[in-house]
């Protein structure tokens, strides 16, 4: 709060703050908001679905703010003399609204790595007086366009390392296979990494495309672990009611496409199940984030990811370095795994040799043991980019240690100049 606060007073208008997924970006929010209407000012809240609208009035609501508007399509729940709206940028966007939004002094744009859209940039040109705040986890576009065509502050947060360390979010294992795989390729099926590693526990499963998800459900439930498939074409009460028996219990196992990569919020959810090849670390964090949050009796969260995406971006704890330029998320220079071959552990390499999960002494690459070419066990740290220094090096006939040093160069050249 005191570096945004500073940030501010140092003169910059369009503030953003990044936190971890899981790290409680709304509360957050709902502390700056508290503080802005007790100077008698006026705020806007924007999200752009209707998970991350209810989340937010609950938020601030239990925050004490219960004087507050609502403006999502036809709907318009409040009094225009509310201090605090909570609005969707859909809604705010249309021409119903384009000369009548409401009155604000700060404006905060909830997972704004989608600030730089038309809709976004029109809301903000709306309020040239108001200062704006951006929240995200993940301040990285898929398309390149940086974050600073609308932000010129950012404010970085505790680190999913940190907050794990405090008890505010769960520790994480990773299980990967040994390469990444193709795309359409699995390590082994939704079912049987679900028997194997899940152990029972609820699940989230992000697949390919809906026909996907769906046929993932019905595999689950055939070898008889109740699951439901959800998407954005279901009515909001059908997806609301998956929702609320997911949250019972009822289901153990939700599959999804892109439902719950944003504005998810269940901390029971302790199993992450990627099967689908993630081609932006900006949607494999969101994805694996889901999970870290704690709850009573969840000792631990688990990523199964049957594709190989966490070999390239690293396990969700790894040391990343955020800007405001097109390539908003960096990793440090180190890309060397080690990986037991007695227990199938992958752990950053020190100097010692043994294995900090069986105390093995040798290690190595574990060998496929599945019909689809790879066995799926733990990694940790900061295990990324192997394979794609292995075909790099294919690629030039250089050894693998020439373009690993290489490598290393050019992003340690590109780590002195990073703000």
């Amino acid at each position: 709060m005191e570096d945004l606060r500073a940030s501010y007073r140092s003169g910059k208008k369009s503030v953003c703050l990044v936190l971890p997924t899981g790290s409680g970006k709304t509360v957050v929010a709902a502390a700056v908001v508290k503080a802005t209407v007790a100077r008698g000012r006026r705020a806007l809240f924007v999200a752009h679905r209707v998970e991350l609208l209810g989340q937010s009035v609950t938020k601030l609501e239990t925050a004490g703010l219960t004087n507050l508007r609502l403006i999502r399509a036809e709907h318009d729940i409040g009094s225009g003399d509310s201090p605090v709206t909570v609005a969707s940028i859909q809604t705010l966007s249309t021409e119903r609204w384009a000369d009548k939004l409401p009155a604000a002094d700060l404006v905060i744009l909830d997972e704004c790595h989608r600030g730089v859209a038309v809709t976004y940039r029109r809301i903000v040109a709306a309020y040239p007086d108001a200062h704006i705040l951006g929240l995200t986890a993940t301040p990285q576009r898929g398309d390149g366009v940086g974050l600073g065509e609308v932000f010129d502050g950012l404010v970085i947060g505790p680190t999913v390392r940190e907050l794990t360390d405090l008890g505010h979010l769960a520790p994480c294992r990773v299980f990967a296979p040994t390469r990444t795989l193709s795309a359409g390729q699995l390590a082994t099926s939704v079912t049987d990494a679900y028997h194997m590693h899940a152990r029972a526990q609820r699940a989230v499963v992000f697949c390919v495309d809906v026909a996907h998800s769906k046929a993932v459900a019905d595999e689950l439930n055939a070898a008889g672990v109740v699951a439901a498939s959800i998407d954005g074409d279901m009515p909001d009460a059908v997806r609301a009611d998956i929702l609320r028996r997911f949250r019972a219990g009822e289901i153990r196992v939700v599959s999804n496409v892109q439902i719950f990569v944003e504005g998810f919020d269940d901390p029971g959810v302790a199993v992450c199940i990627l099967a689908r090849k993630i081609g932006h670390v900006g949607v494999y964090l969101q994805c694996v984030g889901r999970i870290l949050r704690p709850a009573e009796g969840k000792t631990s969260a688990t990523v199964v990811d049957l594709c190989g995406s966490a070999l390239e971006y690293g396990a969700p704890d790894l040391e990343r370095f955020y800007t405001l330029e097109g390539d908003g998320i960096r990793t440090s220079d180190r890309v060397a795994v080690r990986q037991c071959m007695t227990c199938g552990a992958c752990y950053e390499p020190t100097a010692s040799l043994a294995c900090p999960q069986c105390g093995g002494t040798r290690s190595k690459e574990i060998k496929s043991v599945t019909v689809v070419g790879e066995n799926v066990v733990e990694m940790s740290g900061e295990d990324r980019l192997r394979v794609n220094l292995q075909d790099a090096a294919a690629r030039t006939q250089r050894s693998f240690g020439w373009v690993r040093k290489a490598h290393a160069k050019i992003v340690t050249a590109k780590l002195r100049w990073r703000p």
